[in-house]
């Protein structure tokens, strides 16, 4: 039944025609017919789940990023959207200290504070760089200069020569 209504579909007959011809529901013919409706439908679906999804851990990244001492934030509540971060960065950025690629959906991935709030930086957008998780820990509360200073000492102790 399926190859009679698409044939039918193809030769230009409506859904009305086929209907009577087949004997069959409306319904069905649409069933046959929309398959290509039902895959738009399905990539609607996939995306908006993963904007659920990335919304979802940017915000509790956020979170993250504006930090805790006991009680106290270290930056006051709602100073970056995620709306905010996704707009600026979508769900493709790169690490911005190494310029690895870094999808916000999938991959692990941290909020640093460019300056740190320990140097008197803010909890603001302007101030958020995203960054693979090893590179965050070893920049720890080091300006960006610092953390590159650093890297060059390991880099020639280690018996390396930079270019």
């Amino acid at each position: 039944m399926k190859e009679q209504i698409l044939n039918l579909r193809a030769e230009g007959k409506s859904y009305n025609d086929i209907i009577s011809i087949v004997g069959c529901s409306k319904g069905l013919v649409a069933y046959y017919c929309n398959n290509t409706t039902k895959d738009k439908q399905r990539v609607t679906t996939k995306q908006s789940k993963q904007r659920s999804t990335a919304s979802t851990r940017i915000s509790k990244k956020l979170e993250g990023f504006k930090g805790r001492s006991g009680r106290r934030s270290f930056c006051p509540e709602g100073t970056i959207t995620t709306k905010e971060v996704y707009e600026r960065y979508g769900d493709q950025c790169i690490c911005y200290l190494t310029g690895e690629s870094i999808n916000l959906i999938y991959d692990d991935y941290q909020f640093d504070h460019i300056i740190p709030i320990s140097n008197g930086g803010s909890c603001n957008i302007d101030n958020l760089g995203i960054t693979i998780p090893s590179v965050n820990y070893a920049k720890g509360n080091l300006s960006v200069d610092e953390f590159v200073e650093l890297c060059k000492k390991v880099v020639l102790h280690q018996g390396y020569t930079i270019i």
